[in-house]
């Protein structure tokens, strides 16, 4: 800032500049001058509050700011996590990973309007540069925070959750990675992992349109990826669907098979009840669960490619690691869940007559294997042992969301 000659202060310069609110007066501006090229805008003027705020209160006190601002338009839930350190950094890897082939990358929309401006500043008026960006950026590999949360949580197995709606199911996840936002916080392998989700996604919502479902497409989406994961215990190999850019034929026939089933499965288990808030309920993800279908030959074939095969016991220490689907399926099901998720249980089942000590022992063995970052894979009879241990708690009350004091 200075003094003006009548003693006023004035601003000279501002660093750091962000918008909370009046992104569209400037927006408009900004499009005046570049596209309408409008010769008087060196005559217009725009009030402005601006709040100087410290480094350290950013994250706290700018989206109060935006939250209890911005009144004359609507502004959802996911607006305010925009400058998230967790969302800075997933835009950052959007930007710098680009697909197998270097040809194409995905476009995060941290904040609402993103893809447009950018398209604006890259192409201008000339229509070349705007088809390169839409060939280097397609809009069919866009996607924005609520649209992340729908991938993540689908392939997490919560389609309940997801079919809350985009913000209640944006919020729900951001509070449950607010728990451990170390474990939670994106790097190279969580971006690619999370475009294999959205694939995956995105492919059952072509074959829901290609069905003309009447209605309740989304549920049907939502619980079809969630069923897919739950039945191949998350055993598809994620990076090889990022490195395709798209499913198998073999993940795909299954997409295509069982979606019908789940459809007609989520209308006959409502039973005259709102169909909407149905699928909003557990009780329907169970009911969905127990749908009488089985990972096609072709798919488990695949699966089994990828599976990681135990490196202790007998077996292991001699080569033999001939497994069944029963065996690889309670392997994967151990390696689903942290250290912290199998301390819980420990800690659940003290003082419960439910596990058994060799039961509580084993379990113990295997959160040092997570912790390790599973270095050591466990053998079948360990992975037998330890899903049955905790399906046993399950049965009696167990839920790692809400463990006890």
């Amino acid at each position: 800032t200075e003094r003006s000659e009548a003693g006023d202060l004035e601003i000279r310069s501002i660093k750091g500049l962000q918008i909370v609110n009046g992104g569209q007066t400037v927006a408009s501006i900004h499009r005046s001058g570049t596209i309408d090229r409008c010769p008087h805008l060196s005559k217009i003027g725009v009030q402005a509050k601006i709040t100087v705020v410290k480094p350290e209160l950013l994250e706290e006190l700018v989206p109060a700011i935006s939250r209890f601002s911005n009144t004359q338009n609507k502004v959802n839930e996911a607006d305010f996590a925009s400058n998230d350190p967790f969302h800075v950094e997933l835009e950052k890897l959007a930007n710098s990973v680009w697909a197998p082939g270097q040809q194409s990358r995905w476009f995060y929309e941290r904040a609402r309007g993103q893809y447009e401006v950018a398209r604006l500043r890259k192409s201008g008026t000339s229509s070349a540069r705007r088809n390169a960006f839409d060939k280097e950026t397609p809009k069919s590999q866009k996607f924005n925070k609520t649209d992340f949360a729908k991938y993540y949580n689908c392939w997490d197995q919560k389609p309940h959750i997801v079919s809350l709606g985009a913000q209640k199911n944006f919020v729900k996840l951001m509070a449950d990675f607010a728990k451990n936002r170390k474990s939670h916080f994106p790097d190279d392998a969580f971006y690619k992992q999370l475009i294999a989700k959205a694939i995956i996604y995105k492919f059952s919502e072509k074959v829901a349109r290609k069905l003309k479902l009447p209605g309740y497409r989304a549920n049907a989406v939502a619980y079809t990826v969630s069923l897919l994961s739950f039945k191949t215990v998350s055993r598809l190999d994620l990076v090889t669907i990022w490195n395709r850019q798209s499913v198998s034929e073999a993940t795909a026939s299954t997409i295509e098979e069982w979606m019908p089933l789940v459809y007609e499965k989520i209308l006959a288990t409502a039973a005259g009840r709102n169909i909407t808030e149905w699928a909003k309920k557990p009780e329907c993800w169970q009911a969905i669960q127990l749908l009488d279908v089985t990972v096609p030959d072709e798919l488990e074939k695949e699966l089994r490619e990828g599976d990681p095969l135990p490196n202790v016991g007998k077996r292991a220490a001699s080569g033999s690691n001939q497994l069944t689907t029963v065996d690889r399926e309670n392997i994967n099901r151990v390696l689903q869940h942290d250290d912290e998720f199998w301390w819980t249980l420990v800690q659940w089942a003290k003082g419960k007559d439910v596990l058994s000590d060799f039961q509580k022992s084993i379990v113990t063995t295997i959160i040092d294997y997570s912790s390790s970052g599973w270095k050591k894979i466990p053998s079948h009879k360990q992975a037998k042992h330890i899903i049955a241990a905790l399906d046993l708690a399950i049965e009696a009350g167990f839920n790692p969301d809400q463990p006890e004091d």
